[in-house]
């Protein structure tokens, strides 16, 4: 779970991240000249800290759910006028808390526990506008150059305290905190001009992007008012200070925006919806309260109700009434993406596979290589006993999204089905690698060598990978030994 300050797990995540990390060519903190890290060298620590992150079981992997959150995330970056120069990637965090950070390289997570407290869309693209603020405006940079001056002794006790902790993480905090002992700044937040600077842009990004700009403001106030009083401190209160003064502050710069109109909410219940059923192991569901929610409300609420209970249905292996529910969601909605692929899902769930796959190409010929709607059709490909059409379906979305963990997964299932030994060898291999697993990596590629291939670039190309991954390993242990 990701319950401590989002600094000290980056910098948790930056030290063990050593041992397992891509080829980033590190740079040395301290060494800029005007004390911030250079653009490129941001993005090589926030990619490695990025993998690391990836290969937790506590990020969301819900085709729909990410690429809504990445919609959502660009479409604002589109608005902003200094995200140019920076690359941006948003994830979700299945976590019950109620936060959202931004990393080096303009990673921006968000805890699903945010998502949820949100009543419209909105107020989430508030919080998201005010963390690409923070990159924009190198706030980000800046928190992580007050690393440059740890002494080697420190560094070296808190991997140690990190390495130590293994499987048991109260162990592992217990020795980095003795071990960062009077170095406070490691745990500081943004300063107050820097969370003043991220809301005055952010409320700007949010009016220009067709959102309601007081959004923002809005959503801090709830927070404060709701939470003002708890014995147990807001995360987000934590991370964001929020005061009186800054929510006024953040009401007076609304007043010279154009007043835009709230939009269509329909797309936003449904995904918190799908992240309701996700997180529902922490926080679990009954058959009760959906039926109970459902004939209270009326509209998109309903139907995003309803889209939750049939996903929920079909982990709980009811595929027959998810099927049902889906059908009339379909239905009602055929050119909907999200309509679509739950219904394909509940039909592979059931067995139903030439329905399931007659759907996929309906919707799949309405939004060409879609995300969400691929994965699902090519799933159900699969399990109806065509791989070769399932390899056809994903592999060009592979090439779309070469770092997608749900991706490669799926892609090395589809190709071990179809016979293709060796390629699914290479995959794998390639997921170890984006999740940060280097040794399993070189392992499942020299698997690969030992199996035939068609394909005359295979084994120079897998040797390709091979070479760069020991020499990165060798990079790695010798940065290691230089400590």
């Amino acid at each position: 779970m990701f319950r401590l300050s989002i600094t000290l797990c980056i910098t948790l995540l930056l030290l063990a991240g050593t041992a397992g990390a891509q080829e980033v060519a590190l740079p040395q903190l301290g060494s800029s000249a005007d004390r911030v890290l250079s653009l490129k060298d941001e993005q090589a620590w926030g990619d490695m800290i990025m993998t690391q992150i990836r290969g937790n079981s506590a990020v969301v992997r819900d085709p729909l759910a990410n690429e809504y959150i990445r919609g959502l995330g660009f479409r604002l970056v589109a608005a902003n006028p200094d995200a140019a120069e920076h690359r941006f990637d948003f994830f979700l965090i299945n976590e019950p808390s109620i936060n959202a950070f931004a990393m080096p390289g303009g990673y921006i997570g968000i805890m699903t526990g945010l998502v949820l407290t949100a009543d419209v869309e909105d107020e989430l693209a508030g919080v998201l506008a005010h963390e690409i603020a923070h990159v924009t405006q190198r706030h980000t940079a800046r928190r992580f150059e007050q690393m440059s001056d740890l002494q080697l002794p420190m560094v070296l006790a808190m991997i140690g305290a990190v390495l130590a902790g293994g499987s048991n993480p109260q162990a592992a905090i217990g020795g980095i905190m003795g071990s960062m002992a009077g170095r406070e700044q490691l745990l500081r937040n943004y300063s107050r001009q820097n969370e003043a600077e991220a809301d005055r842009i952010g409320i700007k990004t949010l009016a220009a992007a067709g959102f309601l700009p007081q959004g923002m403001a809005s959503f801090f106030e709830k927070l404060l008012d709701k939470y003002r009083h708890s014995p147990r401190p807001l995360e987000f209160l934590s991370t964001h200070p929020i005061t009186e003064r800054r929510v006024a502050d953040a009401k007076l710069r609304i007043q010279d925006l154009p007043a835009n109109r709230l939009g269509d909410q329909a797309r936003f219940w449904l995904i918190q919806e799908r992240l309701r059923v996700l997180a529902s192991q922490t926080q679990p569901l009954t058959r009760e309260q959906f039926l109970d929610r459902i004939a209270k409300a009326s509209g998109p609420k309903k139907a995003a109700i309803e889209h939750g209970f049939a996903l929920w249905l079909i982990r709980d292996g009811d595929a027959g009434k998810a099927m049902t529910i889906a059908r009339q969601l379909y239905e009602d909605n055929p050119k909907s993406i999200e309509a679509a692929t739950l219904y394909i899902d509940a039909l592979t769930a059931g067995r139903d596979y030439p329905r399931a796959i007659d759907i996929g190409r309906r919707a799949l010929a309405l939004s060409p290589m879609n995300y969400p709607l691929t994965l699902s059709y090519a799933r159900a490909l699969m399990e109806s006993g065509q791989p070769l059409e399932a390899l056809n379906a994903i592999s060009a979305l592979a090439y779309q999204y070469p770092k997608d963990p749900a991706v490669l997964e799926l892609l090395a299932d589809v190709q071990h089905r179809a016979g293709r030994e060796a390629e699914s060898h290479e995959t794998t291999g390639i997921y170890l690698w984006v999740i940060g697993d280097l040794s399993g990596a070189q392992l499942q590629f020299r698997r690969a060598l030992r199996e035939r291939s068609d394909d005359p670039y295979f084994f120079t190309r897998v040797r390709g990978r091979l070479q760069e991954l020991e020499a990165q390993q060798m990079q790695l242990k010798g940065r290691q030994r230089g400590r």
